[in-house]
């Protein structure tokens, strides 16, 4: 299972920062979580997207439960966070084969 979270700031390059930093971290610490992916808008230069998967649904909302990291991105002047967290299954995955 995965979570998006999406955040608008003026100095992403900060934000960046603090996600690779601080944020990927703890993430990493929590039980289930399996990877972070950063992922920068093409279409607005202000907004990054945080992909992370976990093994259950449950870990990953005891881990925002825990309010961290809405604590690190409130400490970011002009930080919004977009749409709040959303949890996403996997019902489907194909791949090209490289061969």
């Amino acid at each position: 299972m995965h979570t998006i979270v999406r955040i608008n700031i003026e100095n992403i390059e900060e934000l960046i920062y603090i996600v690779e930093e601080k944020i990927t971290p703890s993430l990493l610490q929590q039980r289930g979580c399996r990877q972070i992916q950063i992922f920068k808008s093409l279409e607005n230069p202000n907004e990054l997207n945080i992909i992370s998967e976990w093994d259950t649904e449950e870990d990953a909302r005891n881990y925002f439960r825990l309010d961290k990291i809405h604590t690190l991105w409130e400490s970011l002047p002009n930080a919004h966070l977009v749409g709040g967290i959303r949890y996403l299954k996997l019902v489907y995955n194909s791949k090209k084969n490289d061969a």
